[in-house]
């Protein structure tokens, strides 16, 4: 049942052609959408008055929509940068699993890693000298996560919408679809209305064709674009990238906008056999791992891969994609106003 309303409402959000009992269906939600609108108010009332400054810079990277907008990937490129300029970040996470709790640099916690989530579980194992701080109450958190360890900045992964702790640095992910043609929830994908983007102070678009013109700079903040490139698909420590051309592959996901992933796999020249499309952040059943081919015909990202059992990882393909940012200086510039020197050569 998760997994049929999980596609049916990714369709109502984020489809262009929609039936007339599913337009029908969100002008029936849209009646509710003031009520929504009076909730957020309040809460965020509720937030502002309870908001909090911590004694080191904050940077939050969030979105306007519910589903994924590649903040995850976002933070990882961060994490590479500060790391690289040899600062020590630590990450804030509302977690979207059943544990809380503060996971120190160095600390090896193999074993119930994936209990945090499956962005934790991924970030924490591609860096195992950051600090994470898991809970929905960001803000006390981040309070005992400083006082375990000595961190230079905090990363705030979905935090465009929690006030509550203040952040020096707002960034705001979009796709490259206009925020302004969408609808607020329920009946639409929108946490805020599209104007909440004044609060932000740098906006990225992804996969905005070319540069970006000023006369499609709605605001006055700074406005850049990223886009993925393919790094390599692996199964296990061999090498796969060029192989998979020549197999018909079934592509198993829990991304939030999975249609996504599929565009960026046949782009590259993957064919799609098969489309197993699993709720955001959803377990992966070992049946879908066990098509006609076996699992070395499955493809997906980092995030199914580690909640996969160690003896499957090796079996299925990974694709690995690295994160391109234009303009990339415009960001790297404000993070250094915050914490200091940033090596851009390497970046």
């Amino acid at each position: 049942m998760k997994e049929r309303l999980h596609r049916f409402f990714r369709k109502l959000y984020f489809s262009d052609e929609l039936s007339v009992r599913m337009t029908v269906f969100r002008s029936i939600l849209w009646l509710f959408t003031p009520l929504y609108r009076l909730g957020l108010l309040i809460d965020q009332w509720r937030q502002r008055a309870l908001s909090r400054q911590l004694d080191l810079p904050v940077i939050s990277v969030g979105n306007l929509t519910i589903g994924g907008t590649g903040k995850t990937a976002f933070i990882k490129y961060l994490l590479e940068g500060l790391t690289a300029s040899g600062y020590r970040p630590a990450v804030l996470k509302r977690g979207e699993a059943t544990r809380s709790g503060i996971i120190l640099p160095g600390c090896d916690i193999t074993e119930g890693l994936s209990e945090y989530g499956d962005e934790v579980a991924l970030l924490k194992r591609n860096f195992p000298e950051v600090g994470f701080g898991v809970g929905k109450k960001r803000e006390q958190v981040a309070r005992e996560l400083l006082q375990k360890g000595e961190f230079d900045l905090l990363l705030m992964d979905d935090g465009f919408q929690y006030r509550q702790l203040k952040r020096d640095l707002d960034i705001v992910l979009l796709e490259s679809d206009s925020p302004d043609r969408m609808f607020i929830l329920p009946a639409g994908p929108l946490r805020e209305p599209s104007s909440s983007l004044k609060r932000a102070d740098l906006i990225s678009i992804r996969d905005y064709p070319g540069e970006i013109p000023d006369k499609q700079k709605k605001f006055t903040i700074p406005v850049i674009s990223h886009q993925y490139k393919l790094q390599a698909i692996r199964q296990g420590d061999c090498d796969v990238t060029d192989r998979l051309k020549t197999v018909k592959l079934r592509l198993v996901t829990t991304l939030a906008r999975p249609e996504k992933f599929e565009q960026f796999l046949t782009a590259e020249g993957y064919q799609i056999a098969e489309r197993i499309f699993l709720p955001d952040h959803g377990e992966i059943p070992e049946e879908v791992l066990q098509p006609a081919g076996g699992p070395e015909t499955v493809v997906m990202t980092e995030k199914e891969l580690v909640k996969l059992p160690v003896e499957l990882q090796g079996r299925v393909n990974c694709v690995y994609s690295k994160l391109q940012i234009k303009s990339a200086k415009v960001l790297w510039k404000m993070i250094a106003s915050l914490v200091g020197e940033i090596n851009y050569a390497d970046l």
